[in-house]
């Protein structure tokens, strides 16, 4: 039975090669990835849907996230403008670029010695890259020496001529008038809540201090700048507001006001003598735990109605930092101190307070009287000087600053009416 079978199937073989003798049967090879020229059309075709121009975002691998806008011609000629900078978001600048075939991939390059590569090296930011995907208005590409990502968003010629005359650079000065208010709480009231805000411009990070309903809390986004305002990489989110953008914001620095909106809806800023909420903990672990173990430093002196270093404590001779000293032994006595670090040592003239840190939160300093020697007249009157601010009868808030800085850090604010402020680190 076997052997009928296997002749059978011997047969079968036999007849089904005959079959195919006298031809070869081809098949096409379908292709894993597609035609590199083809692709590159389509990298080509995506760019110059942006007559108008394209809002780009610029997210390198480290550090905060930039945008701008750029504009090109076709004829490897553009106009950008940036946000790592009130004068790069105000005036255009010019720059060349090519779009090319690097191996396989399609590929926008910025040349090497133009006004984008000045731009790219300040924010460690690629200067060539690859073409990923199209998703609507949006072009993605990804740098191709660090991996900065990249994204181009279609814009309307209106949007495209504020870039181009300047509008960027007006946030920026919207932003920076809020920092001339006198007081230290800038109250955001939106959606029937209240926020304090803080813009910390070096990391281009926006953070809220609030009460979550039973603690005080904080958070914080990175920002980017756009013609109208500004963005929330992660908008705050808190119950039914979400505030994903500030914008159209206008500043009133004489009145300490401000208005604007968000997610269309008004807003207003105020600025206020108290915190929407108080950290009930900060003040004592200020004195227990001082951000540098027994003791913290300030390197900028009080901030008095919004001007920095309003007492000219740093243009001290010699002023190194003013250091909040948590324990000084004076006689058989301990104290508090606010001392005066110079660059030979501190100065041998110090007030000595007691601090207290009742349940509301605060921090006070009660002055018992000076030690020491004064040894030069003008520096002891800087001594006085700030001594008499850190000592006032109300006392401070303590707001942990840790939010912004990413360190053990603390700004103190006097309660009389939030006029003075001190940074520690």
């Amino acid at each position: 039975m076997k052997m009928k079978n296997i002749l059978y199937m011997m047969v079968l073989f036999i007849g089904f090669s005959a079959c195919k003798k006298d031809r070869v049967v081809s098949y096409e090879i379908e292709k894993s990835f597609p035609d590199p020229a083809v692709r590159f059309e389509d990298f080509k075709k995506a760019m110059a849907t942006g007559t108008d121009g394209f809002q780009m975002i610029i997210e390198t691998t480290a550090g905060p996230i930039y945008a701008g806008y750029i504009k090109l011609d076709g004829s490897n000629n553009a106009k950008f403008v940036s946000d790592n900078n009130v004068t790069n978001a105000t005036t255009p600048k010019d720059t060349k670029y090519t779009l090319a075939i690097s191996q396989t991939n399609s590929v926008l390059s910025f040349s090497k010695t133009g006004n984008f590569s000045l731009f790219a090296a300040g924010i460690a930011a690629d200067t060539s890259y690859t073409y990923k995907m199209s998703v609507g208005d949006t072009l993605k590409l990804s740098g191709n020496a660090t991996g900065t990502k990249l994204k181009l968003v279609k814009v309307t010629k209106a949007v495209g001529d504020d870039y181009l005359a300047g509008k960027m650079g007006t946030v920026f000065t919207s932003i920076d008038n809020l920092n001339k208010f006198k007081k230290y709480f800038k109250r955001l009231t939106t959606g029937g809540k209240s926020y304090d805000i803080m813009f910390d411009i070096p990391t281009k990070s926006l953070i809220f201090m609030y009460s979550n309903g039973t603690d005080w809390a904080t958070f914080k986004s990175k920002i980017y700048y756009t013609n109208s305002g500004v963005v929330l990489t992660t908008p705050f989110v808190d119950g039914a507001n979400k505030i994903s953008s500030i914008e159209n914001l206008a500043v009133d620095v004489a009145s300490s006001t401000a208005t604007l909106t968000s997610g269309g809806a008004a807003a207003t800023l105020t600025n206020e003598i108290s915190p929407v909420a108080v950290n009930k903990t900060a003040a004592a672990t200020f004195i227990s735990k001082p951000p540098q173990g027994t003791y913290a430093e300030s390197f900028t002196g009080f901030t008095i109605n919004g001007v920095a270093d309003g007492l000219g404590t740093t243009s001290l001779s010699g002023f190194s930092s003013l250091d909040f000293v948590a324990k000084v032994t004076i006689g058989t006595a301990s104290y508090s101190s606010l001392r005066l670090y110079l660059a030979t040592g501190y100065y041998g003239y110090l007030p000595a307070f007691t601090c207290t840190t009742p349940a509301d939160g605060k921090l006070f300093c009660k002055l018992a009287g000076y030690a020491g020697t004064s040894t030069n007249a003008t520096i002891t009157a800087g001594v006085i000087s700030y001594t008499t601010v850190i000592t006032q009868a109300e006392g401070f808030y303590v707001i942990p600053t840790t939010a912004i800085t990413g360190a053990n850090t603390y700004d103190l604010v006097n309660a009389r009416d939030a006029t003075a402020w001190i940074s520690f680190h």
